[in-house]
């Protein structure tokens, strides 16, 4: 994650944004996580990214089956105008993904309750 921000939706670094979600096979997860952190590292989405929106991280959950990659960007409401999957894809030509698809954390269902209750307390 860049910066002081920590790897949870909740942090107040992440909560305008989103992330996407890219499904892959255990075989080639390690293949895909090494690629998209280099890529992250040298600022290789940064032309792929809405004016406005970056890449703030990634992360990975480890599953039984399939292993989930996860691209954070910074604003969710600009996360249609990014290209970010066209650049993970000419990364990753033989990868095949399982599923890909955006979520942002203002819909997670917790999101208003956590945050009514940090504005109380």
């Amino acid at each position: 994650m860049r910066g002081q921000r920590r790897p949870i939706w909740e942090d107040d670094g992440n909560c305008r944004g989103g992330n996407w979600k890219l499904k892959c096979s255990k075989g080639d997860a390690r293949h895909v996580w090494k690629e998209l952190l280099l890529a992250a590292i040298g600022e290789q989405f940064s032309e792929y990214m809405a004016e406005g929106d970056e890449v703030i991280g990634l992360s990975i959950s480890i599953r039984e089956r399939d292993d989930i990659i996860q691209i954070w960007n910074l604003d969710a409401h600009l996360n249609e105008k990014s290209r970010a999957i066209d650049r993970v894809k000419e990364l990753l030509p033989d990868v095949t993904f399982t599923a890909i698809f955006y979520k942002e954390f203002q819909t997670h269902q917790a999101f208003e309750a956590d945050k009514v209750a940090s504005l109380k307390g």
